[in-house]
């Protein structure tokens, strides 16, 4: 109860520094996610519960019936909405749903390492050094990226279900399923790089002393386990694959992967003022000094955690410039940039810090290890609220999205218009799909009068004047598997242009125009299976 307790005001704390000012200040990646956001919130103000979770984006994103949650999904951030319903204010639902977040991060690092270890006090340390790792603190406060912020909470159920795969009892594989179902249903990308660790993992057998029929169990059943997150998350999954096959090539940015990866010092003093755009992107001095910890204490850890010492300094590496990132532009560009491999290295550091100071503190008292906690604390606080309050007074270039806390806060988030999940054959008409413009789409066919648009869930609505019939008009809408037409009511024949937008026949006089997105069979097929598995 008293942990708990103690990571409950810990969550407060770590938000503590953005409970006043003036209100959220962010960059691109912070506007992408409380766009995503507002999709869900408005839809269940408007009454409709099953609207936290749409497929299409009609009041966010432009409006334009943009594919946001078919290609990221939504299911785990959604409940921010309901928060936001509850007390009404952007602002302060934006906050408690990070504390929320901070308080799972503590709490699955705590139980993590406390089981591993059989020490509740390694289990504090390691929640401490995890929860105020530098790079979670720029991913959460920085970059706004809270779909990564929340994947922090389910990286140690990976690790943990690792441990028991590969060292204890590999009937708990399903550990490892959920884990990592959890991630498929957060982060694509933190998908692909948890599998990377999952994949390094394995070759802990190969140091390990069971017998090679145990050994090769233990395998099986790892694979077992990673079928088992497939289904479990086959309801997102096997739909996003549709459509990116659909899509082809997307808009999604990329860019020079040894231009962005990090110098060694760097990632230790990185959170210091005046570091410019990679401000915060490092393990800090506290990770530092776990590393250099584990160095002192190597000869008493166990085969395990000198495994996980040995992956969290490779993931560094990866990080840093000394991988020869130019050769693997082509094939790994989709990651952007190499500091996403952090996640990796801090989950890691955080559980190997927990026994590194368990070893080191083997004979302290009690007491002493309730001041050596204690002054951990305050330091990880200073160098948070350090941290947040730079962000906050310097933001530089950051400042790309604001809400006030003074109000709901939900009028300026829909300007968000970042199209990163439309294929790239759409570039040209992109003007005219967020004006809406049918006319204008159809090369100002002047035989056409657009009188009105406007959006409701999963739906966009047009009405439409021709003085003649046309067998094909282009509507400012991208096709996806899933979208409808109706003209008047009755359902017509949609057909695809180059640009991947949706075009139908319309008839002399009046058209009410309703484009409308069902959920596909292969969508309504993967959700049974995931609720199945």
């Amino acid at each position: 109860m008293l942990i708990t307790l103690f990571f409950v005001v810990l969550s407060f704390l770590v938000v503590a520094p953005y409970f006043h000012g003036a209100g959220i200040i962010t960059n691109v990646d912070g506007t992408f996610h409380i766009s995503r956001l507002q999709e869900s919130y408005l839809s269940l103000k408007s009454g409709n519960l099953f609207g936290i979770f749409p497929d299409v984006m009609t009041q966010a994103f432009g409006k334009i019936g943009y594919p946001q949650n078919l290609f990221y999904p939504i299911f785990i951030v959604a409940p921010e909405a309901i928060i936001h319903v509850i007390i009404k204010n952007g602002y302060f639902s934006y906050y408690i749903f990070l504390m929320i977040i901070n308080f799972c991060i503590f709490i699955s690092m705590y139980l993590c390492s406390a089981r591993i270890s059989k020490s509740k006090f390694a289990g504090i340390v390691s929640a401490l050094v995890y929860g105020f790792f530098q790079y979670k603190i720029h991913v959460m406060f920085y970059q706004g990226d809270l779909a990564e912020s929340i994947v922090f909470i389910f990286l140690p159920i990976v690790v943990y279900g690792l441990y028991e795969l590969l060292v204890k009892d590999y009937h708990k594989w399903w550990i490892l399923s959920v884990g990592m179902a959890l991630i498929m249903l957060t982060h694509v990308l933190s998908t692909f790089l948890a599998s990377i660790m999952v994949l390094f993992s394995l070759g802990l057998l190969f140091f390990s002393h069971d017998d090679y029929k145990d050994k090769f169990k233990r395998l099986l059943f790892t694979i077992l386990a990673g079928i088992i997150a497939i289904l479990l998350s086959c309801a997102f999954l096997i739909p996003f694959i549709q459509d990116y096959k659909f899509a082809g090539k997307m808009n999604i940015g990329t860019a020079l992967l040894y231009d962005n990866a990090m110098p060694i010092q760097n990632m230790v003093f990185n959170f210091l003022p005046n570091q410019g755009p990679g401000f915060g992107v490092g393990i800090g001095i506290i990770g530092a000094l776990v590393i250099i910890s584990s160095i002192f204490v190597w000869k008493k850890l166990s085969l395990f955690y000198k495994y996980v010492t040995f992956e969290a300094i490779v993931f560094l590496l990866l990080v840093s410039n000394f991988f020869p990132w130019q050769l693997v532009q082509t094939q790994l560009k989709f990651i952007q940039v190499p500091y996403r491999l952090l996640l990796l290295a801090t989950v890691l550091i955080g559980l190997m810090s927990g026994q590194c100071i368990l070893i080191l503190c083997r004979k302290f008292s009690t007491n002493k290890k309730v001041i050596f906690v204690s002054g951990l604390t305050l330091f990880s606080l200073c160098i948070s609220f350090a941290s947040n309050e730079y962000v906050k007074m310097n933001p530089g270039s950051l400042v790309t999205y604001y809400i006030s806390k003074n109000n709901d806060g939900m009028n300026t988030m829909a300007n968000s218009q970042v199209f990163d999940y439309l294929p790239k054959t759409t570039k040209s008409i992109e003007p005219y799909l967020v004006k809406h413009s049918i006319r204008g789409i159809n090369n100002d066919n002047k035989d056409m009068k657009q009188l009105r648009w406007y959006t409701s869930y999963d739906q966009i609505h047009y009405k439409l004047v021709a003085k003649k019939s046309f067998a094909n008009i282009t509507i400012p809408n991208i096709y996806y598997p899933g979208f409808h037409a109706y003209v008047n009511n009755k359902e017509v024949p949609i057909k695809v242009d180059k640009n991947k937008a949706i075009n139908i026949p319309v008839q002399k006089g009046i058209n009410n125009i309703d484009i409308v997105y069902k959920k596909t069979i292969i969508q309504i097929a993967t959700l049974w299976i995931s609720i199945i598995s």
